[in-house]
């Protein structure tokens, strides 16, 4: 594997992922192996560890999580139990639903430039 094909699956793995490791979460390829072969450094047969990753960034990537929906749902749910409920949807626990978000989406191996946005009410 010469060292242009190697930056180019570096280049689509950044592209599509954000990070080698996010993609190793979401493909379930060893980690290690990834890196080494991006590094040139694999000790193994580089062309088939190459060959490997290309299917895995040519499978479809899964329905991402929306950040829009997820902050609706929480929202939903905690302002049906809110003990202020006299006042309507107020946006009092805006920030605390934003930050659960993106801890959502980071446990996902996400993150909120990936989506559409921060949670809407």
């Amino acid at each position: 594997m010469t060292d242009e094909e190697r930056a180019a699956l570096d280049a689509a793995i950044r592209q599509h992922y954000g990070t080698p490791h996010r993609f190793c979460k979401q493909t379930g390829l060893p980690r290690g192996t990834v890196y080494q072969v991006l590094a040139g450094r694999y000790a193994g047969d580089m062309d088939r560890q190459g060959e490997r990753i290309r299917q895995a960034l040519r499978q479809p990537r899964p329905a991402g999580l929306d950040a829009a929906s997820i902050g609706r749902v929480l929202r939903q749910h905690a302002c049906a139990r809110c003990l202020s409920r006299g006042s309507g949807l107020c946006d009092r626990c805006e920030p605390m639903f934003a930050a659960q978000t993106r801890d959502i989406l980071a446990l996902a191996g996400q993150t909120t430039e990936e989506t559409d946005g921060d949670a809407d009410r």
